[in-house]
């Protein structure tokens, strides 16, 4: 049976907008997963500074974090756009 109030190619509208609404998303959360821990590290960073400028005996710590945290905070973004744009 057809269903009442429906026009020709409807339900191929509404999947075009959810596959488009889940590429937007998958952008959005590209950019959250590139973003955030950059922004996260460097807030760190500010936070320290005061701290080490009150202990003169220790030199300035920078915020050290291994080269597995660049690759995932790069890779993971990357992963995601390819996904949005498929």
């Amino acid at each position: 049976m057809t269903k009442v109030n429906r026009r020709a190619g409807q339900n191929i509208r509404e999947l075009a907008i959810k596959r488009r609404l889940k590429a937007i998303a998958s952008f959005v959360s590209a950019g959250c997963v590139f973003f955030f821990p950059l922004f996260l590290v460097n807030e760190v960073e500010k936070a320290l500074k005061p701290l080490s400028s009150l202990n003169p005996s220790h030199p300035q710590s920078s915020l050290n974090l291994p080269p597995t945290f660049y690759a995932i905070v790069v890779i993971l973004p990357l992963g995601l756009v390819a996904n949005g744009v498929f």
